[in-house]
């Protein structure tokens, strides 16, 4: 919610966020304080606190590629540097385990209406597979989707009592593997979907190359609103970094 979404056609109004791309981590700073008028944002502060880190590989770790355990690997060693104490392990509890699904159902849910004027009208010129997340979306009852949204807010309630009370930062994966090729799509967001959902501030860095010379990644959270900290750890973590070229990140 830090950036309006006002003139872009939504896609699912509970999950549409904007971001964005750059080379640094000030330029990201940048770009956002410029879309969301937080200029605040533009000055990232040194890191003064040391903070309270923890890694979260998330239910879905076993779709992870070795070289992304290798990356967060990396970013745990690197994390070590900047944190108070040891970089522990966050294992979410059971009942957060069906956030990847809610998070889908609810994005296919309101897709099938953002959309539904361009299927109506246009769908041989939509992709086969925007075609059917929509017929999927459709098929979702009103009272699933209904149940789904309040058990997202009952997460992101827990998550928010957890970082006021035990976190500061979560470093988890960004992808399955490393960056695809173009005509390959966008590829796999399993693991930004729980974060989505939770609507809390995230920043992914280069972590390393994968077999194909394209990047791998690993991706900060911090808690609801803590956007200004999270730029001041991520460019603190990425002058950590043993690779000169990934240090040019900060």
């Amino acid at each position: 919610g830090k950036i309006s979404v006002a003139g872009v056609k939504s896609l699912a109004p509970s999950l549409d966020t904007l971001g964005c791309f750059g080379r640094t981590v000030e330029d990201v700073a940048l770009g956002v304080a410029a879309m969301s008028g937080d200029l605040d944002l533009a000055t990232i502060e040194n890191l003064h606190n040391k903070p309270r880190i923890a890694i979260c590989k998330t239910a879905d770790w076993g779709l992870a590629s070795k070289e992304v355990a290798s990356a967060l690997a990396l970013a745990r060693f690197s994390a070590e540097t900047i944190a108070k104490g040891k970089v522990s392990d966050l294992d979410l509890p059971p009942h957060l385990d069906g956030l990847r699904e809610i998070q889908t159902r609810i994005m296919l849910n309101e897709m099938s209406r953002s959309l539904a004027f361009e299927r109506e009208h246009f769908s041989k010129k939509m992709s086969p597979q925007i075609n059917q997340q929509i017929v999927d979306g459709s098929q979702i009852n009103y009272s699933q989707y209904a149940t789904d949204l309040l058990e997202a807010k009952a997460a992101s309630s827990y998550i928010s009592e957890l970082f006021a009370d035990q976190l500061d930062l979560i470093i988890a994966p960004s992808a399955i593997g490393e960056a695809p090729h173009l005509k390959e799509g966008t590829g796999d967001p399993v693991f930004c979907r729980i974060w989505t959902l939770l609507g809390l501030p995230c920043i992914n860095l280069n972590m390393a190359s994968g077999p194909n010379g394209l990047p791998l990644g690993i991706q900060l959270i911090a808690g609801p609103g803590k956007d200004c900290f999270l730029l001041s750890a991520a460019r603190a973590l990425a002058k950590t970094l043993p690779d000169p070229v990934l240090r040019d990140q900060a």
